[in-house]
Order: structure tokens, then C-alpha cells, then sequence
């Protein structure tokens, strides 16, 4: 017995230890999923708001390209330009077209650096120099304001090729363009590949801790039964018999020493108590109609304590003199476990029954 005592504790601390170890598993592996996650929608929050500074920085670069065109082009610059040489004397379009070229400058320098931070520094030198030769058209207009050339003549005066400015403006748009289409692709490619990880990661951890959720628990059902057997087997221990019962008459567990006295050595719990046992108290007989069952005593709420009773058997078995205790078990919070655990002592000789007359008379079994 003490070895098997000793066994036990080491088996249970043993037990003990491998539950402690595995619910610190299952905790690191919560605790690494949400990190895992964290860090997942942080970074795709990142990645989402460099989407969005992309398209903002990119849409404010294409605007300011419109405006441009605009200033520049024949609702802008370039018609007060020609309207100035076409009517000298109009000095109006000479001031309208200096205010256009001034705004011009200001736009362009806008786009150099938009378009250096959105990644497409294109050099727009020859569209500055264009920009520049206007200007100087310009200056030499204003000189030869009154001077009574006619307009064939100025025009001859400040002609200007604007070819490369128009095709330095044409490569910006097109390299802003496809600068953003591959920056949003690669920017997608990276939220895939991103989504895919974690999803791969998530999943690993997912069935990591489901598996070790599901072997904890498993491993506190054996722990359950293992209890349950070793309890069962320290039960059987003893001379007492100790049976548990429901409110039904249902044995729910009894040890070997109750199975003796109830003459039931291969039943197996859970059963229905036989109708043919009884168990009343001592000196009375089955004939009596005023005998009170004991079994219904205790399964109606009595606490009866070592109370002298004997059991009747069938089949001859005859009958076993016992001390009966019962008391209903309950659980921290009040609550029934049991309805009622029977505790029965066999005794082969009670002296304060002696004045009931001999044992062996009465039908008593040896025991």
C-alpha cells in the first residue's frame, strides 16, 4: 500500500508538471497569435496609407501638369502671347501674358518637385528654357511697344520653338503614370504576399493550439480517470462498504467490501439497487409492515449515523449484521455530487445486541 501510495505521488506530480508545461504552451501560442496579428494590421495599415499617399502625391502632380497646360496653352499664355503680337497697341494682352508666364514658373517649379518625390525626376530643363525664350519675347515687346512695327514683323522678331517643351511635358505624364502603376502593383504584390504569410502563419498557430487544446484536454479526462480508478482502488481497501447512490436507487460506485456484504461481486455501477436487498434495522423482521427502509431513509435527506441494521440477500445468502452511516456529499457551492454515500461496517459480533437473542438464531451469516 505504501508503495503504491509512493507511485501515485510521484505519478501525479509527474501529471502535474506535464499539465503546467502544456497550458504555458497553449498561453505562449495565444499570446504569439496576437502579436502575430498585430503585427500583420500594422503593417498592411502601412502599406494601406503608402497606397494612399502614393495616389494623393501622384493626383496632386497630375493636376498641377493640368494646370500648367492650362496656364501655358491657348486659354492661357500662348493666347495672349499671339494677341499681344497680333495687336501691339493692346497692351493688355502684353500684361495678361506676363502674369500667365509668371504663374508658369511657379507651377513648374511645383512639378519638379512633386514629380521628385513621386518618384519620376524628369528633367524638365528644355521646358524651362522654353519658358525662359518667352520671356525674353516677351521683354522685347514690351521695348518695341509704339514703335510702329506691324505684327508679321514682331512675329518674325520673337518666334520660338516650343516642340521640346511639349514633348518634356508628354514624357512627365507618361513617367508619372507608369511610376504609379508599378509602384501600386508592387505595393499590392506586398499586401498578397503579406495577407498570404499571415494567413499561412495564422493557420499554423491556430492548429498548433487546437491540437494542444485538444490533447489538454484529453490529457484532464485521463487525469479524471486515472483519479477515479485510484480512488476505486483505495476504496477497495477497506473493510468498510461505501456505496454511492441517486435520488433513483441508482448505484453509482461501490467498493469491493460493499459488493461482498451485497452479495454482488461482479456488478459493475451504474445499476439499479435490487429490489430484493433491503437493509433495516436490526431485531426487526421482513415481516414487519412497520420496518422503515434505511436506503429510503438516507436517499429522502436522513443523516444516519452508526445506526445498527442488517442486510437481507436472495437466494439464501442469509443475512450481514452491519453499522450503516449515510450523508449526502456536496460540492464547494452546496451543490449535490452525490445523493447519498452509504457507509456499511460489517461486525461478525455486537455485544449491545446480545439482548436481541443469538445472532446465529436470527439468521445472521458468518462472516
Amino acid at each position: 500500500m505504501i508503495n503504491w501510495m509512493q507511485g501515485y505521488l510521484k505519478r501525479d506530480a509527474a501529471q502535474r508538471r506535464r499539465a503546467f508545461i502544456m497550458d504555458a504552451a497553449i498561453v505562449g501560442l495565444g499570446v504569439l497569435l496576437i502579436v502575430v496579428l498585430a503585427n500583420f494590421w500594422i503593417r498592411l495599415g502601412e502599406l494601406r496609407q503608402a497606397q494612399a499617399r502614393l495616389l494623393e502625391r501622384n493626383t496632386e502632380l497630375l493636376n498641377q501638369v493640368v494646370d500648367f497646360e492650362s496656364e501655358i496653352g491657348y486659354g492661357g499664355f500662348i493666347h495672349n502671347f499671339k494677341n499681344a503680337i497680333l495687336r501691339p497697341t493692346e497692351l493688355l494682352y502684353l500684361h495678361s501674358a506676363e502674369a500667365n508666364l509668371a504663374s508658369s514658373f511657379r507651377t513648374l517649379d511645383n512639378i519638379s518637385r512633386l514629380s521628385a518625390s513621386a518618384g519620376a525626376p524628369i528633367d524638365l530643363l528644355p521646358t524651362r528654357n522654353t519658358l525662359e525664350q518667352y520671356s525674353t519675347a516677351l521683354q522685347l515687346l514690351k521695348e518695341l511697344a509704339g514703335s510702329g512695327k506691324s505684327s508679321p514683323e514682331l512675329d518674325r522678331l520673337v518666334r520660338i520653338y516650343d516642340g521640346d517643351a511639349i514633348e518634356n511635358l508628354a514624357q512627365l505624364v507618361a513617367s508619372v503614370r507608369r511610376d504609379l502603376i508599378l509602384r501600386i502593383e508592387s505595393l499590392n504584390e506586398q499586401i498578397d504576399q503579406l495577407s498570404d504569410w499571415f494567413s499561412l502563419v495564422g493557420a499554423v498557430l491556430m492548429t498548433l493550439s487546437i491540437f494542444m487544446l485538444r490533447k489538454r484536454q484529453m490529457d484532464t479526462q485521463g487525469l479524471r480517470g486515472a483519479a477515479g480508478r485510484q480512488t476505486a482502488y483505495l476504496l477497495d481497501q477497506i473493510d468498510e462498504g461505501v456505496i454511492g447512490l441517486s435520488p433513483r436507487r441508482e448505484v453509482i460506485f461501490l467498493n469491493a467490501a460493499a459488493r461482498r456484504l451485497l452479495g454482488r461481486a461482479e456488478a459493475l455501477p451504474p445499476f439499479i439497487w435490487p429490489e430484493a436487498i433491503q437493509i433495516i434495522p436490526a431485531g426487526t423482521s421482513e415481516e414487519d409492515l412497520e420496518i422503515p427502509d434505511l436506503l429510503e431513509c438516507a436517499i429522502s435527506g436522513e443523516n444516519l449515523s452508526n445506526v445498527l441494521a442488517r442486510i437481507t440477500r436472495p437466494g439464501g445468502n442469509g443475512t450481514r449484521l452491519v453499522r450503516f452511516t449515510c450523508h449526502e456529499v456536496t460540492d464547494e457551492l452546496a451543490r449535490p455530487i452525490v445523493s447519498v454515500v452509504v457507509i456499511m461496517r460489517e461486525s461478525s459480533y455486537l455485544p449491545e445486541f446480545d439482548n436481541l437473542g443469538s445472532q446465529t438464531s436470527l439468521g445472521f451469516a458468518p462472516s
